[in-house]
């Protein structure tokens, strides 16, 4: 009888251990169940304060004016629209990576600055296909 509790207490400690071990080194899915078009959404709301701020700033201090190519470097050095992209996770933007804007699949955001309604900035992400130029999976947000 002593042998059997002590092989259960020994069986619990190893499952203990295994649970702990589990939760603390296998990874899950990175977007914990959240819909990758709306977590994009989100983020594309975020990045389109930030451009909104510039362009506020921009008018008022003669800040140069965002274009597909510089738009990302110019975001990140303004103070004003840089406090803003710091709220985005790592997976969005980092300071480490200042050259692009993920979506929710590791694509690059584009932007059309003047490629929306009535001029204005639009925002593109190419979906789960990664391919800009197909309708049906594009996120697209105007400002």
């Amino acid at each position: 009888m002593r042998g059997t509790r002590k092989n259960i207490v020994y069986v619990l400690i190893g499952t203990v251990i295994f649970v702990l071990y589990v939760i603390m080194y296998v990874p899950f899915p990175p977007n914990h169940g959240h819909d990758p078009t709306d977590e994009t959404r989100m983020n594309m709301h975020v990045i389109a304060a930030a451009i909104e701020e510039y362009r506020v700033v921009e008018a008022a201090n003669g800040y140069p004016a965002l274009t597909a190519d510089n738009w990302i470097p110019k975001l990140a050095a303004a103070s004003e629209s840089r406090k803003i992209i710091n709220s985005l996770p790592n997976n969005v933007w980092s300071p480490e990576r200042k050259t692009e804007f993920c979506d929710a699949w590791g694509n690059p955001l584009v932007l059309l600055p003047n490629g929306g309604p009535n001029g204005t900035a639009q925002l593109i992400s190419a979906g789960p296909d990664g391919d800009i130029t197909t309708p049906d999976d594009n996120v697209r947000f105007h400002k």
